[in-house]
């Protein structure tokens, strides 16, 4: 996580316009093994790929 955060730092220092949410405590790949459990992270998750690919597809 260090290293993407990291990642996303020098991405936004070039410029580029990035979000890189962290949701503390939530495992990896809780957004199918473990939805019931991070059902508010999940639908988070959800919105920041839609709002992603709204974004992208309008280029």
């Amino acid at each position: 996580m260090e290293e993407q955060l990291a990642l996303a730092d020098t991405m936004r220092r070039a410029g580029a316009d990035v979000v890189a949410p962290v949701y503390e405590g939530a495992p990896h790949s809780f957004f199918d093994r473990a939805y019931s459990d991070w059902s508010d992270a999940c639908r988070d998750a959800w919105e920041h790929i839609l709002t992603l690919t709204d974004r992208v597809s309008r280029r």
